[in-house]
């Protein structure tokens, strides 16, 4: 199995020609021809390694690469799907139809598309994006949604400024509505609307830790 064998590159020199991209997202070789195009969105990427020294210099080279983002759903989506992957096995639990074989579980992310918001790797796994950050994230997602126009984008966090920055930064063009809801797993979960091409934008808790998929699967499919 090759990273490239699931992802297709058909919109790269698109996405590069994107001021302030670093990280090309990662699109399932099947996810363009879909009738109902879902669009993943992370947060950020941080430098994994405590201790300096090599192993912290390979994991840097690594954040520098711009295929970096199609790794990660590349090794946890279909390389390695070990259980205690909660990221990717929460996303799948959340947004995924209940896998009967290895095949369909494949499926799944041959068929989407997925993004990290923020085009800066941070230093450490304590470090936070920023304002600028944020805002310089949407507005590289507000090119790559109109070129992959999915019907659905959701985003991996709720985070106040994030949420800001992107309604914020999506365009005068780009109708928004916020709607507020009742807090899931101690996160309160957002919306945005785009009411003019029905693209609709959820914000969920981050999966990989004091997450219930069955909840956001739920406030997903009622909103």
């Amino acid at each position: 199995m090759k990273l490239e064998d699931y992802c297709t590159f058909e919109l790269d020199k698109q996405f590069l020609q994107i001021d302030g991209i670093k990280y090309l997202p990662w699109i399932g070789h099947k996810a363009l021809k879909s009738n109902n195009k879902l669009l993943i969105v992370g947060e950020s990427v941080y430098n994994w390694e405590k201790e300096e020294g090599l192993k912290r210099q390979i994991a840097q080279s690594r954040l520098e690469k711009n295929d970096f983002a199609r790794v990660v759903a590349y090794e946890h989506g279909i390389e390695n799907p070990h259980h205690k992957r909660k990221f990717a096995r929460n996303i799948e639990k959340t947004l995924a139809p209940k896998f009967e074989t290895e095949s369909d579980r494949i499926g799944f992310w041959e068929s989407i598309m997925f993004h990290e918001l923020v085009q800066r790797p941070m230093d450490n796994i304590r470090s936070r994006p920023n304002k600028t950050d944020y805002q310089n994230g949407a507005k590289v997602l507000r090119s790559i949604i109109q070129m992959v126009k999915p019907e659905k984008c959701v985003f991996l966090g709720t985070t106040w400024s994030k949420f800001v920055g992107l309604r914020n930064n999506l365009g005068e063009s780009y109708t928004t509505s916020e709607i507020g809801f009742e807090k899931i797993n101690g996160a309160i979960p957002r919306l945005l609307k785009n009411d003019r091409s029905n693209i609709k934008i959820y914000f969920i808790k981050h999966p990989s830790k004091f997450f219930t998929p069955e909840l956001w699967k739920d406030f997903i499919l009622n909103n």
